[in-house]
């Protein structure tokens, strides 16, 4: 048949043909992407974590059984973690196999070889310790050996780490469960703190409220550096890991030892970091702010907060600081009033304005609008805050030093685009938390304003303005 016969025909059927019983391009196409879908997901995705055991309605005694269950494997890890014991003589056998006389080198040294000799004759529960990754991390000398003092350091702060995580996990499981990860809420970090307060000898000899604020105080802290996005939880392995821990376990092996020992204790290196968990450190801090609190209420209102370091805070940050954290209300007309825990923070702040955290807690409350960054004209307020709070104190500076003073805060930081103070300028720019404190506390401003008098050994007060 000729193709002009055929086309005639498929017009000829396509007319008889009811419309209707052709399904739509639309219906077609979702029909095929669904088969294909089908296809590509292959086997289901298996649920790696579970609901919780109240949500799901579990028995109670399966429930029972898996709270024993974990509890008997917490006991067996405490019962198998190594011991000082184990460490004393995991010593004895160093000194004792390796010698100047079978290497000719100083018995203070291993090599890799020595390093596994002491591996196996070490106890089961340090081996674990003494891997070559050790070895390698370790300070080498020229020829290859590692120092036997190297060694049985880390193994201390392996043993004091493995004792702390054992007893928070203990802690969490008591608390709670650990859940879908191994971390420890703030609530139940403070009550493990509480318990370690209690074996101090400083808080026993003192105040009986010494022992809730210093737990409180240290938790905070622990808060502050390691949980920045406030989620009311830390992860178990980075609290052991951190530095704030082993400042910690500083301040308890310090009060472990003799009134006359703790004399004759080397002095820590970098002591600002351990001071604040001393136990005199939180009685300072407790009464500052009981100082502040004329109602005895246990909070405070925006004026009494303003009195704060003799009332050197502007009152633009105050203002700001009642607006940006997050504070309960109380009396009728509903302000808002700081509890302990966020004068705290605010104290952790002050105190660390140094660090990236203090740098970004003082940041956000100075940025209210949450733009990200800090214009011109928002240091120009702040500066005219300060300087309305240098004439309450009758050491007012002219006016016409605002202008050079914001062009100096800019200079100071050196932001990458002009006019604009970022977050990440003033981490940069190594002057973050100076920069922050000329903004918001008229006495630091008048330091930073007069630090060539000062460092000269002159009174500011009796210089002259400047």
């Amino acid at each position: 048949m000729p193709r002009r016969g055929r086309f005639r025909l498929l017009r000829e059927y396509a007319r008889r043909l009811d419309v209707t019983e052709i399904p739509s391009i639309e219906d077609a196409l979702r029909e095929s992407r669904a088969q294909e879908l089908k296809k590509r997901a292959g086997p289901v995705i298996p649920r790696f974590f579970g609901k919780n055991v109240q949500a799901t309605g579990e028995p109670p005694l399966i429930a029972k059984l898996r709270k024993l269950s974990k509890d008997a494997v917490i006991e067996r890890m405490i019962s198998e973690r190594a011991t000082n014991e184990d460490l004393v003589d995991l010593h004895q056998d160093i000194k004792s196999m390796f010698g100047p006389e079978e290497k000719g080198v100083d018995s203070g040294w291993l090599d890799y070889d020595d390093f596994c000799k002491a591996r196996k004759v070490a106890a089961p529960s340090l081996r674990e310790a003494l891997s070559l990754r050790l070895f390698l991390a370790l300070p080498k000398s020229q020829s290859g050996f590692i120092k036997v003092d190297a060694v049985l350091c880390y193994l201390c702060r392996f043993l004091e780490n493995q004792q702390g995580y054992l007893s928070l996990r203990k802690v969490v499981e008591m608390t709670g469960g650990m859940g879908g990860s191994a971390a420890i809420s703030i609530e139940s970090l403070t009550l493990w703190l509480r318990a370690q307060a209690s074996q101090m000898t400083e808080i026993k000899q003192s105040y009986a409220v010494l022992e809730s604020v210093y737990s409180q105080t240290s938790a905070r802290k622990f808060a502050f550096f390691l949980d920045p996005n406030r989620t009311g939880r830390i992860g178990l392995t980075h609290l052991i890991s951190s530095s704030h821990f082993a400042h910690f376990q500083h301040v308890q092996e310090r009060e472990k030892l003799s009134a006359r020992d703790r004399a004759q204790a080397p002095a820590q290196p970098n002591a600002d970091p351990v001071r604040w968990f001393e136990p005199k450190t939180a009685l300072k801090l407790y009464r500052v702010f009981a100082q502040l609190d004329v109602r005895k209420k246990a909070r405070l209102r925006k004026e009494d907060f303003a009195k704060w370091n003799s009332g050197s805070l502007t009152t633009r940050f105050v203002d700001q600081l009642w607006q940006v954290i997050d504070m309960p209300k109380h009396d009728k007309k509903q302000s808002k009033e700081m509890s302990f825990d966020a004068y705290l923070d605010f104290a952790l702040a002050m105190s660390h304005r140094f660090t990236p955290e203090g740098i970004r807690y003082l940041f956000g409350i100075l940025d209210s609008e949450s733009l990200g960054f800090l214009g011109r004209f928002h240091v120009q307020r702040f500066i005219d805050s300060i300087f309305d709070k240098l004439k309450q104190q009758n050491r007012g500076l002219p006016e016409e030093k605002k202008e050079g003073i914001v062009n100096e805060i800019f200079d100071m930081c050196r932001p990458r685009d002009a006019g604009k103070i970022e977050v990440r300028d003033l981490l940069a720019s190594g002057q973050g938390g100076r920069i922050l404190s000329i903004m918001i506390d008229a006495t630091l401003f008048w330091l930073h304003e007069h630090r060539e008098h000062i460092l000269a050994g002159q009174n500011p007060n009796k210089t002259g303005r400047s």
